[in-house]
């Protein structure tokens, strides 16, 4: 929305990126606690006073234009650098903050290191959302409106800027049921003797291989599977009913090792460390509130890989 002096208002962008974000009025305007006419409004005002269509509507879906995300961008990067000048005129700056995080993370470092202490940052952060999202799909920050990953593996999208937190020690596991029904894999050459649970967060690309370091360089061998999978947690659950060798991080097999609910086997073949991210946006101002986040959470982050 502009003013009758012909300048925009910090207020209506931030409408404008609620709208990018949820890709719906009608969210926008619950996450913003506004009426959903005042948001379509200011929506109209702000293309108006622009001169270029930011939106595409139609009755079944709401889109952005390339004009609107290069103004999405934009105006994350001006509402961003905004909130970071209030605060520097603040008292008490870090109890001030406020708004939104939108977090994506694998399920396991969501279950068992940052749920579990989030209640410290909340307790400091009083007045910021959280939201976190836990699934093992790749995300779009854009379009999704997500401000930060924490992400396991290999870095394919050279458009965002990463830091890396730490790495995962791979082993190769099975369970006493899977030895009791197929024996112990014990040789490379053993392994078309036995089945590895295949996992895909895709289903139906093939990622049927054992992998292991040699010389520094990643080798693979072949692997029949019993069950293929596309979630973390279903690729171990897999592998403690018995139904193949899995390759996992240590730090989420420490329990079942220790319970004797897993086995470590091969272990001079393992798979080569898994790197673990800070991702976000080099388009994007990275805002105070998300700063802090980061800061808190990498503690935690290393603690649950190296401990």
């Amino acid at each position: 929305m502009l003013n009758n002096r012909g300048i925009m208002k910090i207020d209506s962008l931030k409408v404008f990126i609620a709208v990018c974000e949820n890709l719906s009025f009608t969210k926008a305007a619950l996450n913003l606690s506004m009426p959903k006419a005042k948001v379509s409004y200011t929506i109209k005002d702000l293309e108006e006073g622009l001169g270029v269509q930011l939106l595409t509507r139609t009755t079944r879906k709401l889109s952005i234009t390339p004009e609107g995300m290069e103004c999405y961008e934009r105006a994350i990067k001006l509402v961003n650098e905004m909130e970071d000048f209030q605060a520097m005129f603040l008292h008490d700056t870090d109890d001030k903050l406020s708004g939104k995080i939108r977090i994506d993370m694998p399920v396991p470092v969501a279950k068992n290191c940052v749920l579990p202490n989030l209640s410290e940052f909340i307790d400091k952060y009083p007045g910021l959302e959280i939201e976190i999202s836990s699934t093992d799909r790749k995300v779009n920050l854009i379009e999704e409106g997500i401000d930060l990953i924490i992400r396991v593996g290999s870095l394919q999208d050279s458009s965002l800027f990463a830091k890396k937190i730490g790495e995962y020690e791979l082993l190769n596991c099975v369970s006493p049921k899977y030895i009791e029904r197929f024996g112990t894999p014990r040789s490379l050459k053993s392994l078309k003797d036995h089945f590895q649970v295949h996992y895909c967060q895709q289903l139906g690309r093939e990622n049927d291989y054992f992998e292991y370091m040699e010389e520094g360089k990643i080798k693979k061998v072949r692997t029949k599977a019993l069950v293929s999978v596309n979630s973390t947690e279903a690729y171990t659950a897999a592998c403690l009913e018995g139904l193949g060798i899995i390759q996992a991080p240590y730090s989420g097999l420490r329990d079942s090792l220790e319970k004797g609910d897993l086995v470590e086997v091969l272990k001079k073949y393992k798979a080569e460390a898994m790197g673990v991210y800070f991702l976000y946006s080099n388009r994007k101002f990275l805002a105070r509130r998300v700063r802090v986040f980061m800061e808190w959470v990498e503690p935690y982050v290393k603690d649950y890989i190296y401990s």
